[in-house]
């Protein structure tokens, strides 16, 4: 940078500081920054890791950014700032109104779907590492891997997304992933979620809770000395709580937040991109 003579010296950091305090002043542009001030146990720095390391195009960078600053054109902002739709609701579930928040965690014709698809890919990522780690074959890249419902290498058995019958019946029976080791007689539960950012805290709570039950009718059935759930949970547009590294190393060392982060990313970019060119559904 060149300062011309007289020109005050003002650092990098001085002017992005600058900037996100006028950001946070503005009610619509400027919401989801301040919203991510208010989460619980929230990690900043993380949740924004993947400006600088994800490497994603530009234009899906411009695009989860406008979806930060709520500068897409939804038919909630159509209506009710630009003056110029007369109905703010969901182009597919007509329930809502259709906000960035809704589209990219709330819609319910979404949710078997494109939200589903970006789940899975993040599990599919955490499933590969693990079977990679434990020395089971695998392909040489995560994108290529078709997780198998139950796959056992040596004393270690890894279980997705498949149903678990116990003595008792519980409610919850079901996380994305379980990792069993006969060996050590441990157990790991481990559960996925994309919500709004704004629930980052209170689903990973959620999850440790629903699977209290499954927790202890596993460690009775499986003869268990340990058994914990362990929660991934990535908000849509990329906030996280201070809690995510933690939780990774439990399940494996070798995972990458960077990946899974910019895997739900993309996954959030793919259905604004879906959503937002669906022009026939427009009311």
């Amino acid at each position: 940078m060149t300062y011309y003579k007289g020109e005050k010296r003002v650092s990098t950091n001085k002017i992005n500081e600058t900037h996100l305090e006028k950001l946070h002043t503005m009610n619509l542009h400027g919401e989801y920054f301040k919203q991510q001030l208010e989460i619980p146990n929230v990690n900043i720095e993380l949740s924004n890791k993947w400006l600088a390391n994800s490497y994603l195009r530009s234009e899906t960078e411009s695009l989860i950014c406008a979806a930060q600053e709520q500068t897409l054109a939804t038919n909630y902002l159509s209506t009710k700032i630009w003056k110029i739709g007369n109905n703010p609701t969901c182009r597919l579930c007509r329930k809502e109104n259709e906000t960035i928040q809704h589209i990219v965690s709330g819609c319910e014709m979404l949710a078997a779907t494109q939200y589903t698809r970006r789940h899975d890919l993040i599990g599919k990522y955490i499933h590969w590492t693990i079977l990679k780690e434990l020395g089971a074959k695998v392909p040489t890249t995560w994108i290529k891997h078709q997780p198998k419902d139950t796959v056992i290498h040596t004393d270690t058995t890894v279980l997705w997304d498949k149903p678990i019958i116990t003595h008792k019946k519980v409610k919850h029976n079901r996380p994305d992933i379980i990792i069993h080791n006969t060996n050590t007689r441990e157990c790991l539960l481990i559960d996925i979620a994309v919500p709004n950012c704004t629930n980052i805290t209170k689903k990973e709570a959620e999850k440790i809770t629903k699977y209290r039950d499954l927790e202890i009718e596993l460690q009775k059935c499986w003869d268990l000395k340990k058994i914990r759930t362990i929660p991934v949970v990535i908000g849509a547009l990329g906030t996280v709580s201070q809690r995510i590294e933690d939780n990774l190393k439990q399940i494996s060392p070798n995972l990458h937040f960077d990946t899974i982060q910019k895997t739900a990313v993309l996954g959030t970019a793919h259905i604004l991109r879906n959503f937002l060119t669906r022009k026939d559904l427009d009311p």
